[in-house]
């Protein structure tokens, strides 16, 4: 995986923390704190500003940790053992010898 492709995935994840950040931070700011203010702006708009900047930062954090997690697995194949055995056929039952002494 190049790095363009890693800068690109963490770019768009920090876009889409942005953009629902805003919105869940408007969406508060206009329903409960109407009368909050921070960098000169009142209501939903502090809110949403705090939100986007929230939302960025950590949704940026989180596609930096996937981008690198994916880097590390060769081709996208998880190292870790499988908890289940996938296999579509019957289990074999191996039959132990049967001792032939007679009296």
């Amino acid at each position: 995986m190049s790095n363009a492709v890693i800068i690109a995935g963490v770019a768009g994840a920090a876009a889409l923390g942005v953009l629902l950040g805003g919105i869940v931070g408007a969406n508060i700011g206009g329903n409960w704190y109407t009368s909050f203010s921070f960098a000169g702006q009142r209501g939903y708009e502090a809110t949403g500003l705090i939100g986007a900047v929230v939302g960025g930062v950590a949704l940026s954090i989180v596609g930096a940790w996937l981008a690198l997690r994916r880097r590390r697995t060769p081709y996208g194949v998880s190292t870790a053992p499988e908890r289940h055995a996938r296999s579509n056929s019957a289990p074999v039952i191996s039959k132990s010898p049967q001792s032939s002494s007679e009296s």
